[in-house]
């Protein structure tokens, strides 16, 4: 969670070279090698509230629409982010 103090936007890069890519239908997220694209770019919103125990991490891509997750261990704990100013 330190990591992501004081970012704004990110991309994440997988350990096969890829970023998570929000699709052009609003709807999907797909791998791409090219990191220049706007679906690239995610914003980070830190969430805290009562319910939660502990601070958690929403993701918006460049459509305004939140990355979702299961509750339970993904491939995205293995990912890297980078910061993107």
């Amino acid at each position: 969670m330190e990591f992501f103090a004081g970012a704004r936007v990110v991309r994440w890069q997988s350990v096969h070279n890829k970023y998570p890519v929000a699709e052009d239908d609003e709807r999907r997220v797909s791998e791409d090698q090219d990191s220049s694209s706007s679906g690239a770019r995610w914003t980070v919103e830190v969430v805290t509230g009562i319910l939660l125990h502990e601070p958690c991490l929403r993701l918006k891509s460049c459509h305004d629409r939140y990355l979702a997750a299961p509750l339970r261990r993904s491939a995205f704990l293995r990912l890297a982010g980078t910061k993107d100013a």
